[in-house]
């Protein structure tokens, strides 16, 4: 039971979640949570700052959810694309769909692909609409083109743009000691002494985990982009980078 110092808390709109993997289940009974002698209900997911949490840490829900939306703005490019030039279609993709496929993408299209893959049709679908090309058009190159990131490169270029604050000392503290370098390991000379220690994951969700993540990344990047001088600059590169990977 709490109570005292959790006066000021709503209970009406207040719950809780628990996490587990999901080849385990949640030990029965569940323990009763009172706060002010009120009953606080179990939630199998929340919002966090608008991503949508789930009990198995899949992200299946905040997926779903994102996808409905741009699905919907997509069928508003469909209906007034034969009225609306080229290039006012791609600033209406960058105002309607784009800012659902990048709002913390790092976090959570850190997932299995088949779970992304509904998504994944929905931008290719968006991209074939506002190129005006045919239903059936291999999208690589019109990603290419018009310099649109897939979801996928959207991941890596999040994921990198942290790291690259992280190696210059530009994110908050808190981050200050969660990678370590090779050489801070080995203190003969190498070839990956600049690199960052890949961690062991024992587990699928770990190794979606921006500390599993973040390391192969950023070793896989080329020096020049490493080495660039400022932020600006590597984002600049690095979105270069992505989208010639095509």
């Amino acid at each position: 039971m709490l109570s005292g110092k959790f006066g000021a808390l709503n209970t009406n709109k207040t719950t809780f979640i628990l996490f587990c993997p999901h080849r385990k289940f949640v030990p029965e009974p569940i323990p009763l949570i009172l706060i002010d002698n009120t009953s606080i209900p179990r939630s199998k997911s929340v919002k966090v700052r608008g991503v949508i949490l789930d009990q198995l840490l899949s992200w299946n829900a905040h997926i779903a959810q994102i996808s409905a939306k741009v699905a919907k703005h997509i069928g508003i490019l469909s209906r007034i694309s034969y009225k609306i030039p080229p290039h006012v279609m791609v600033n209406l993709y960058y105002s309607l769909i784009y800012p659902y496929l990048t709002y913390c993408n790092m976090i959570w299209s850190s997932t299995y692909t088949s779970r992304l893959s509904h998504l994944v049709i929905l931008q290719k679908k968006a991209i074939r609409i506002i190129t005006k090309s045919p239903y059936n058009s291999h999208t690589a190159p019109l990603f290419h083109m018009h310099g649109f990131l897939n979801i996928e490169q959207i991941k890596k270029f999040q994921i990198s743009e942290f790291m690259f604050k992280f190696n210059r000392g530009l994110l908050p503290k808190v981050f200050s000691t969660y990678f370590v370098m090779v050489s801070d390991i080995h203190t003969h000379l190498t070839r990956s002494a600049k690199d960052y220690r890949v961690t062991f994951s024992r587990t699928n969700i770990r190794s979606f985990s921006i500390k599993a993540t973040g390391p192969n990344i950023w070793n896989d990047l080329p020096s020049h982009l490493r080495d660039a001088s400022n932020l600006y600059s590597f984002k600049k590169l690095l979105r270069t980078t992505l989208l010639n990977s095509n």
